[in-house]
């Protein structure tokens, strides 16, 4: 059997292990279920488990592209930013979580929350802000697992996406959030050892190629603590804090935990848990750096930690590095499809729909057909990170007033409304340029045009 086979083995086995897994645990719970406990699986996780499916919602494809590419280009500094931009959210969610399990003991979602709380216009924005964060983060997981597939084992973008997305909604859209909890559980384990053998593996590879594998980036200025490190730093915190908190992917896991107390042990340990992780996953972009991986006519920017495995034509490593992308790419997606349909039926209940069987059909179906619309997206394999930049933008004009309201009691919706559009304008147009054009006023003051300025106003 050639590599190339031994890689499509991997990839079936893998994908069907834990579709079969999922479907036998959705079997076994899913009889009698109500519409409440397949959205949110409220009061049955404790601190062990819930930590495992928080680590495993946190840990997405993304965490073998995008940790190397910061680390590549801005520098020891950015890597920071990155881990702790992903820490602080989980640090948080006990502040404001715990307060709306106090107040809202029976919410579903966060735009439940801020229905109740504020009225129908606020709801209306926080399901907006929510569906389009979640939205673009699940078509780049599938665009980043499609990519991994076609550079180890030649598939078409769409076959690959297709394969990831089918095998994860069969028990995403049977069994809900208690199901995907259940093999959380089992994947962050196997991500666990597979971050810290790929990582070994990657050492190796660049240790092989006879040159220190730190010499190249450190000749580039890439170990440096630099200003542009610290300005990425600050984008990434702010950005990511921002837009998690309006992820129902971690709400609905919150609403899950037994306890105030799991909300505090499991968020705090997750968040250390997921900033440790990000370490190696990003020295794998200064190790391949420094051996010169190629990609064509460059730098494979966009999977550098790929690259560098496969290019040694280690087929055991390249399997490795295989199974652990999927891996991550199912818990994460799996999370991310109950958080949609979690928002959608949530919104649909607040509009008249009963919580009754009907609607718990039509919320299993409609985690299936979402996965439709995610997999035509990846086909493109298009870079999506200024979709996440835009998200990152207008989730930073609304968290302030959103979640401040949960204390301050005579803060009512359409403040709320008006500060948000008084955040969104300033951000706007200090917001960067892209593909779409130039912006339509340009301002030298505040360092113009530029990511950290636009989150900061």
């Amino acid at each position: 059997m050639d590599s190339s086979s031994v890689a499509v083995a991997a990839a079936l086995i893998t994908c069907c292990a834990f579709a079969g897994i999922g479907a036998w645990h959705a079997r076994r719970t899913a009889r009698g279920q109500q519409l409440d406990d397949y959205l949110t699986a409220r009061g049955s996780v404790g601190t062990g488990l819930s930590m495992a499916t928080l680590v495993a919602t946190l840990a997405g494809t993304w965490i073998i592209s995008s940790p190397a590419m910061m680390a590549h280009y801005f520098g020891a500094a950015a890597v920071l930013g990155y881990c702790l931009g992903q820490a602080l959210p989980m640090w948080l969610f006990p502040l404001v979580g715990n307060r709306v399990r106090a107040l809202y003991p029976t919410a579903a979602t966060l735009s439940d929350v801020v229905g109740e709380r504020y009225g129908r216009g606020v709801r209306i924005l926080v399901s907006v802000l929510g569906l389009f964060y979640m939205g673009v983060y699940l078509a780049v997981e599938l665009t980043t697992i499609a990519q991994t597939m076609q550079i180890i084992i030649g598939w078409q973008l769409a076959a690959g996406a297709a394969l990831v997305a089918a095998c994860t909604v069969i028990y995403a859209a049977w069994g809900g959030v208690r199901t995907a909890i259940a093999v959380d559980r089992l994947q962050v384990v196997l991500i666990v050892v597979l971050v810290g053998v790929v990582t070994w593996l990657a050492w190796s590879v660049a240790s092989a190629s006879g040159a220190d594998p730190l010499a190249k980036a450190r000749s580039g200025g890439q170990l440096e603590w630099t200003a542009a490190g610290w300005e990425n730093a600050g984008v990434l915190i702010l950005g990511i804090v921002a837009s998690n908190l309006f992820d129902n992917s971690f709400w609905a896991r919150l609403f899950a935990c037994k306890s105030d107390a799991v909300v505090r042990r499991s968020f705090g340990l997750s968040g250390l848990a997921i900033g440790v992780i990000l370490i190696p996953a990003a020295m794998m972009g200064w190790w391949a750096a420094g051996v010169a991986v190629e990609d064509g006519d460059g730098y494979n920017i966009s999977a550098l930690p790929v690259a560098l495995i496969t290019s040694s034509g280690n087929r055991t490593a390249a399997v490795a590095v295989l199974i652990l992308a999927l891996l991550l790419a199912m818990s994460t997606i799996s999370a991310l499809f109950n958080g949609l349909v979690g928002v959608l039926t949530a919104d649909a209940r607040a509009c008249g729909a009963s919580a009754g069987m009907g609607t718990l059909r039509a919320a299993k179906i409609g985690t299936a057909v979402l996965a439709i619309p995610a997999v035509w997206v990846a086909s493109f394999g298009a870079d999506s990170t200024y979709l996440f930049f835009i998200a990152n933008l207008v989730c930073a004009a609304a968290v302030v007033p959103v979640f401040l309201g949960l204390w301050a009691k005579r803060l009512n919706g359409t403040w709320v409304l008006v500060a948000f559009v008084a955040a969104l304008i300033p951000g706007v147009l200090f917001f960067p340029k892209s593909v779409i054009g130039e912006p339509w006023l340009t301002f030298d003051v505040l360092g113009g045009q530029r990511f950290l300025t636009s989150y900061v106003l």
